[in-house]
Formats: C-alpha cells, structure tokens, sequence
C-alpha cells in the first residue's frame, strides 16, 4: 500500500506493468484447450516445419528426412518420433471426433 501525500491515507495502487519486449524474430506458437483451460508452447524451427508437413499428411519417412536437415541425420528418426509422441500424448490425448 501507498501512503496518499494529500489525504494521509492508505491507498492501493497497483504495481506498473512492463511493455512487452518484442523478440528478435519472429516466433511460432501452437495453442490447444486442455479440460477448459488455453495451453500455448513457442515451436523451434524444426518442429514448425514437422508440424506444418505432417498437418498436410506427409509419411513419417520424409518427416524423418526433412528433420534431419535441421540438425544430421544421427538422430533425426528419434527426434521425429519424439515430436510426433508428445502431440500424440500431450495436446491430441482425449480429442475427439463429433
């Protein structure tokens, strides 16, 4: 609480809110309703462009090729898999089809 200088009383003032800061570039976000609540998550480039491709029905194959452009082909099958798992588990669970 503030002290009010001209009454001599108590006030209450809410504490400034900070602009936000723009980001360097420009970010991708996915959002989806969770048991009524919004849930939001920023996306890396590659997982953008696995999203984007595999929305348009592109086989898990030529995801694993283009995931593989981003950071070697080493581990690009697990990454994929990795991805395509948590929307599967995480925002996809319990949708269903009416």
């Amino acid at each position: 609480m503030k002290l009010n200088e001209k009454s001599g009383r108590r006030s209450k003032t809410r504490p400034r809110r900070r602009s936000p800061t723009p980001l360097p570039e420009p970010q991708t976000i996915i959002v989806w309703c969770q048991e009524f609540t919004a849930r939001f998550r920023p996306l890396s480039t590659e997982v953008e462009m696995m999203w984007d491709e595999a929305t348009k029905g592109v086989r898990f194959g030529v995801l694993c090729e283009m995931v593989s452009t981003f950071a070697g082909e080493d581990d690009a099958e697990l990454r994929a898999a990795s991805y395509l798992k948590g929307w599967v588990d995480g925002m996809l669970a319990g949708f269903q089809l009416q």
